[in-house]
């Protein structure tokens, strides 16, 4: 108690003071309305702020998880979606008309984040948040939400690196619809909305504005997945084939989310291919 006393005199002034100065404020904003009015507005001006800003950092980070769970929502609809399957030929079958043609399941889609991408160099990358213990090998195909993206070059334990559509050492096989026309997709290191697509026969009938889509003749890619549009074409160097500019469906500059294309039979494939090898070789 003795302590309380010592303190209480040595600051006596100060206390005096608060105490007045509480007084005071008291007076001005219980008597005078305009400063207990301009307190007023201030502190809701303060607490709107505050719960405006609260409330835009939680939007914020809810929106990353509804887009990582709307992602793995679209992977799941793509792997169960006619892209991820071959059909027949129904011609094979007689009365096919009542039966159920088979179909064979050759893709599965991994939803992958972007954690970085160059858009401006002539060997552009962009690199994913999936690797080697999320199933991720080399010359996987990706594609983005409106299209092409490019192939698997590099994978680690964590993360993958893409060898982007903007990059010249960068080869697609596609085709022209309506004509089914096939040709291949080079990058010139110009304009990132741009590509090239060379090899296209003169005779092909193909007009400005029709869809550039994959051919389906790689393990990388199924059949169908959009590139682009013919912006302009007109015959190559040598007269035989037509050199179109395609305008690229996939903003390069946007990209956030991709899906990663896993070939169900890319192994049986490469036996196959790398046993036919063998065999040509020892035939020679």
């Amino acid at each position: 108690m003795q302590r309380i006393l010592e303190i209480l005199r040595r600051n006596r002034f100060l206390f005096t003071f608060l105490f007045l100065e509480t007084i005071c404020f008291v007076v001005i904003f219980s008597d005078n309305p305009f400063p207990s009015s301009w307190f007023h507005d201030t502190a809701t001006e303060v607490m709107g702020w505050s719960q405006r800003t609260t409330s835009l950092i939680n939007d914020f980070f809810d929106l990353k998880d509804k887009n990582k769970q709307l992602a793995t929502e679209n992977a799941r609809y793509l792997s169960n979606s006619s892209l991820a399957f071959v059909s027949m030929d129904s011609s094979a079958y007689e009365n096919f008309e009542q039966q159920k043609i088979p179909e064979d399941k050759y893709f599965n889609f991994i939803p992958a984040k972007v954690v970085g991408n160059s858009v401006y160099k002539k060997e552009n990358t962009i690199i994913l948040n999936k690797g080697q213990k999320d199933g991720i090998v080399k010359d996987m195909g990706v594609i983005g939400p409106n299209g092409v993206v490019g192939t698997v070059v590099g994978v680690s334990e964590n993360f993958s690196v893409v060898m982007s559509l903007l990059h010249k050492a960068s080869l697609i096989s596609a085709k022209v619809i309506p004509h089914n026309q096939v040709g291949t997709i080079s990058w010139e290191g110009e304009k990132i909305e741009q590509t090239t697509m060379r090899d296209l026969p003169a005779r092909t009938g193909i007009l400005k504005g029709d869809t550039v889509v994959t051919s389906g003749f790689s393990m990388m890619f199924p059949e169908g997945i959009t590139i682009g549009t013919i912006q302009d074409y007109g015959l190559d160097h040598d007269k035989s084939y037509y050199k179109a500019d395609i305008l690229l469906s996939t903003d390069f500059m946007s990209l956030q989310w991709v899906y990663i294309i896993d070939n169900l039979k890319a192994k049986e494939q490469r036996e196959l291919l790398e046993s036919n090898m063998i065999f040509e070789t020892n035939g020679e």
